[in-house]
């Protein structure tokens, strides 16, 4: 719903709290917010949300900023795909090592390509190892 624009002066009823500053507590349950449209949070500062567990948010299209459009990548997926890949590039590069010339003399400009291909795949399997995050997720 972006392109929710909130109706101002808003004519029916509503209730307005106007202080220097406003504390809702919950000593021993929950605080719930509803409306049939939005919740808005707006501040000149920063807003804050803090919890000792999980934090959760669920909906049809999150997006992290207004004009955000870049997709995020699933991390294990990722990982998955690249350690295939990079196993691939390792066994071309170890054929690479063993290549020779149609007289069995070593092409050694090959040869050393597949051992530079080798210790890349290997290098970026290493790094791919610490990608993911330990603290957010996604679906």
């Amino acid at each position: 719903m972006s392109d929710y624009k909130p109706q101002f002066p808003y004519s029916g009823e509503q209730i307005i709290l106007n202080s220097d500053r406003i504390l809702i507590n919950s000593k021993n349950d929950s605080i719930f917010l509803f409306s049939s449209k939005v919740i808005s949070l707006s501040s000149n500062e920063g807003v804050h949300i803090n919890t000792e567990k999980e934090f959760i948010t669920n909906a049809s299209k999150i997006k992290l900023g207004i004009d955000a459009s870049e997709p995020l990548v699933r991390g294990n997926k990722f990982k998955n795909m690249m350690n295939k890949l990079l196993s691939d590039l390792e066994n071309v590069g170890e054929q690479l090592l063993i290549a020779t010339d149609s007289n069995g003399n070593a092409l050694s400009a090959v040869q050393t390509a597949g051992n530079s291909l080798i210790k890349s795949s290997k290098r970026i399997k290493t790094l791919l190892k610490t990608v993911n995050s330990e603290q957010n997720y996604t679906l």
